[in-house]
């Protein structure tokens, strides 16, 4: 017996099934022709940034790819794929591959939810005594940090000097 294909239902749609397929994947992968999984090896790697070959498979899987292959130059094999591979993917000799241009990450900041050692270092080189920390929040020491601003000095301090 044979199965029939699976039919792709496109109802009150002017998008060609190829639009619907690359709806929501970057640019990058959108001006080659490239595999479902080279798609999804270029989405990783713009979400991760660098990362080692076992990585970005291990990550495949996970994502529900169920192949023999090893590495994922081979789902850069057709000339499309030849071509974005040469053109955008670096691949380094330890096993490491990268975008040329990657998409720009947006940096969270982090603020610790309490003074680390580090934050009493620099609080210390900008003038605050261990009593002043002790009565500021992690979020004001992560603003007076970020600001830079040394603690004028009290007029007491400046008498007993």
């Amino acid at each position: 017996m044979h199965k029939k294909p699976k039919q792709i239902a496109i109802e009150n749609s002017n998008k060609t099934p190829w639009e619907i397929f690359t709806e929501g994947m970057s640019s990058d992968s959108k001006s080659y022709k490239l595999s479902r999984w080279g798609q999804e090896a270029v989405n990783i790697l713009q979400e991760n940034g660098q990362m080692k070959n076992v990585d970005i498979m291990d990550e495949l899987r996970k994502r529900g790819h169920n192949g023999t292959q090893e590495n994922i130059s081979k789902f850069f094999t057709s000339k499309d794929g030849q071509r974005f591979r040469k053109e955008q993917l670096i691949n380094s000799f330890e096993g490491y591959w990268s975008l040329k241009q990657p998409k720009e990450k947006f940096k969270a900041v982090s603020i610790p939810i309490m003074i680390t050692n580090q934050m009493r270092i620099s609080l210390s080189a900008l003038g605050y005594t261990k009593e002043e920390m002790r009565e500021l929040t992690p979020i004001e020491c992560h603003e007076i940090i970020n600001k830079g601003v040394p603690k004028k000095p009290s007029r007491e301090r400046g008498r007993n000097q």
